[in-house]
């Protein structure tokens, strides 16, 4: 009697009903649950309410503020707020700062306070001019770039004088983008850089140097008469070797002018 009872369809009607009943009540504390989550999360006091940045010097800081906070607006899969301090997106505004602006080398991003910010910005340093055409004394380039230490052309820039900045000259066509990219490969221009500074340590007075195609180049100094002279070499002899070789001809060549 008790199996014919389990396998009524009354029975199977009432168990289906309580197994309904169960999942309603499961799925309606699991919604109630999120429900809680995403009001905890959007608490006024869990959201990122000021915005400090640090260390903008050239660049504008106001205009920084605005960008970073057009990357906390809005909501992760529609309700959970980008501002909140525990899920704003850090890796989204390190990347979207560095693209929008280009003078900056590094970012730092912390939490300041329970619903701070601080973004530490560090600017990119000029090592190096780079200036379009050759060197001539009397009209020097206007289509002059400031570049780190890397090569990484990141400003227009006025002309300076020798001896501030170590001065390169290329041929810049006009269609190829300069800003926001590397001039020369990062190893080659270290290696340059270490040239120029082993020159002057040497008291070579550099005047600039012209990066030319495959791997020619011309090197721009000063003579001992203040005029200047022009020294051709290439990569295919160590940059090491033309460095020693030049520093002999220029000693060999004060003895020679003091006697």
């Amino acid at each position: 009697r008790r199996l014919s009872i389990l396998e009524s369809p009354k029975f199977a009607q009432k168990k289906r009903k309580k197994i309904i009943i169960k999942t309603l009540l499961f799925s309606i504390c699991i919604l109630l649950f999120i429900f809680n989550i995403i009001l905890f999360l959007r608490l006024p006091y869990l959201q990122i309410s000021e915005i400090n940045i640090n260390g903008a010097i050239k660049l504008d800081a106001n205009l920084i503020r605005q960008n970073l906070i057009s990357k906390l607006d809005g909501n992760y899969i529609l309700y959970i707020p980008k501002s909140n301090i525990l899920f704003y997106p850090k890796s989204s505004i390190i990347n979207d700062l560095k693209n929008s602006f280009i003078g900056i080398d590094l970012i730092k991003i912390k939490l300041s306070s329970f619903s701070g910010l601080e973004i530490s910005i560090f600017e990119r340093k000029a090592e190096a001019l780079i200036c379009d055409g050759f060197y001539n004394e009397d009209e020097k380039s206007e289509k002059c770039y400031s570049v780190d230490k890397n090569a990484f052309v990141f400003e227009k820039s006025l002309f300076f004088s020798e001896g501030v900045f170590p001065h390169y000259y290329f041929n810049l066509n006009e269609n190829k983008k300069i800003l926001g990219e590397y001039f020369i490969d990062s190893n080659l221009f270290i290696k340059l850089q270490d040239f120029i500074k082993k020159l002057e340590i040497a008291n070579i007075p550099v005047l600039g140097l012209l990066i030319g195609d495959s791997g020619q180049y011309e090197l721009y100094i000063k003579n001992f008469d203040s005029s200047d002279a022009t020294v051709y070499f290439d990569d295919k002899i160590p940059f090491e070797k033309t460095l020693e070789n030049l520093i002999i001809f220029w000693n060999d060549a004060i003895l020679k002018n003091k006697t």
